[in-house]
């Protein structure tokens, strides 16, 4: 069990610090204040990167579907999004 985080630079979370962390944490806040990029950014620590940017991307529909390559497989046109302080 985890008893702190810390996210630098993703989505719109430049740096943040969430402690002491209990078994069970209740995320609150108004809409796009970054309570799915902190369920986001826990997956990728979770699950080791591993693809987990694309499942991101799929979810929040930033994906593309390759249809020139024939495979039908999706994948990131451009990840910038994922990374606070972007260009836009």
């Amino acid at each position: 069990m985890y008893s702190s985080i810390n996210i630098s630079g993703y989505r719109s979370l430049s740096r943040l610090t969430i402690e002491p962390l209990g078994r069970i944490n209740l995320l609150v806040g108004e809409n796009n204040s970054g309570k799915t990029s902190i369920l986001e950014a826990i997956h990728l620590l979770a699950d080791g990167a591993r693809g987990s940017l694309l499942d991101v991307a799929l979810r929040r529909g930033e994906c593309l579907v390759a249809e020139d390559n024939g495979n039908g497989r999706p994948y990131l046109q451009d990840i910038r999004q994922v990374f606070s302080g972007r260009e836009r």
